[in-house]
């Protein structure tokens, strides 16, 4: 029932505010009594937003979806609440942005086409070996930087290999893989050997670190050899293998000589042993200086040989000539200890005499003179005191050493 006049020049109850700013309206009643009031509208802007078309990428390919205006508060499916989100994964994105008054909202499709798959690996080969590298993914386009344009690629010469792979929905991924050559194990057992019979020789095939595999079944660097063959190694660095081969061949040495100990009596005939080194055909070097086969050997004592066969392989033995004569015992029945040089001591003489024992008796019993040895005499002395001129008695225990036939001259007593 009052009257109104607005400042929009409306005398309207009520009007519509079509933009931000203050609007006033003066009342007056029918009594005729008038007051003014305003009031301050603010209009919020709309909130427009755009996510773009639905798209498709690809897996290596990143993407940022944006809400497109900054200020506002947002709430997207994924329940991120920033401006922009970067999805890895297909499907539908929605995101609701207001301002707090007004609201806006979008949906976007993301599909994510897959990318070829690396399967290149790292290749170390033998240096004679080319290296094939497979880019997989069939179906593909290949672009290596080898030139090539198939799935596989064939290497010769180290270094670093790439290949730029693109799949029929147009996504690409590049690969790389390092190529490495590796030469062949330098072996060398050494030239074919001819050795002695009894000496050793060792074969090292180097290569510390390698594996090894020799004909004889055992897989050390090196082996101790002691019989003729042909010995085979092959050396493997893991990637090559090298194969070397050495004869070895080990010639018989000369034989032990027939005989080594002879016991005789060089003062019968003939004055000498026979001594035979045996292994006719060979040279000789004795001890005594003689280069024969056989040597006559008139002296007691050892004889060494040096025998050398065909083969250059030599043996040193020796054989022993001892004393052994018939036994046999002379004991003299006087003799003049006057100090002349002659005759001074009266002593036994004999050979191979074992046990002795003699006592020399004065003509009342008492012992003068004791000896066990044959070697050992009486001086003609009693106490330090030249004895006078006399009978004496003596009585001698004794026993001969004699050789035993079939003891393979082993002397017994």
């Amino acid at each position: 029932g009052c009257q109104y006049l607005w400042n929009t020049t409306s005398v309207d109850q009520t009007i519509e505010a079509a933009s931000s700013g203050t609007y006033t309206v003066q009342v007056t009643t029918p009594a005729n009594c008038a007051a003014t009031f305003d009031a301050v509208v603010t209009l919020m802007p709309e909130v427009h937003i755009d996510l773009g078309n639905d798209t498709t990428i690809c897996a290596n390919s990143p993407i940022t979806l944006d809400a497109g205006v900054s200020g506002l508060d947002y709430l997207w499916n994924t329940s991120a609440i920033t401006q922009t989100i970067s999805p890895t994964a297909s499907g539908v994105y929605a995101v609701n942005a207001t301002n707090g008054y007004c609201s806006g909202a979008d949906t976007l499709l993301l599909t994510v086409q897959p990318v070829p798959q690396d399967v290149l690996v790292d290749v170390t080969s033998c240096i004679d070996v080319p290296v094939v590298l497979n880019a997989g993914n069939p179906g593909c386009s290949y672009a290596w930087s080898t030139g090539g344009d198939q799935q596989t690629t064939v290497v010769t010469t180290p270094g670093t290999v790439s290949v730029l792979v693109t799949d029929q929905a147009g996504c690409s991924n590049t690969f790389d893989a390092v190529v490495q050559f590796v030469g062949y194990p330098v072996v060398d057992l050494g030239p074919d050997s001819v050795l002695c019979e009894g000496d050793l020789i060792e074969l090292d095939a180097g290569n510390p670190g390698a594996a090894f595999t020799w004909n004889t079944g055992q897989s050390t660097s090196s082996i101790v050899v002691a019989g003729s063959g042909d010995y085979v190694v092959a050396v493997s660095n893991g990637y090559c293998t090298t194969t070397d081969s050495v004869r070895v061949v080990f010639n018989p040495r000369p034989s032990r000589i027939p005989a080594h100990d002879f016991f005789t009596c060089l003062d019968e005939d003939p004055h000498y042993v026979i001594i035979s080194a045996g292994n006719q055909g060979a040279s000789y070097n004795w001890s005594s200086g003689e280069d024969t086969q056989v040597i006559l050997a008139g002296a007691y004592g050892w004889y060494y040989v040096d025998i050398t066969n065909q083969f250059d392989c030599s043996l040193r033995d020796s054989a022993s000539v001892t004393e052994f004569c018939p036994p046999s015992l002379y004991v003299p029945n006087t003799f003049t200890p006057n100090g002349d040089g002659t005759n001074d001591v009266w002593m036994v003489s004999g050979k191979n005499i074992g046990h002795f024992d003699l006592n020399v008796f004065d003509r009342w019993g008492n012992v003068i003179f004791h000896s066990e040895h044959p070697d050992h005499g009486w001086d003609g002395q009693i106490n330090g005191q030249p004895a006078p001129n006399d009978v004496y008695v003596w009585r001698m225990e004794y026993r001969f050493i004699e050789k035993v036939e079939g003891d393979q001259g082993v002397n017994k007593k």
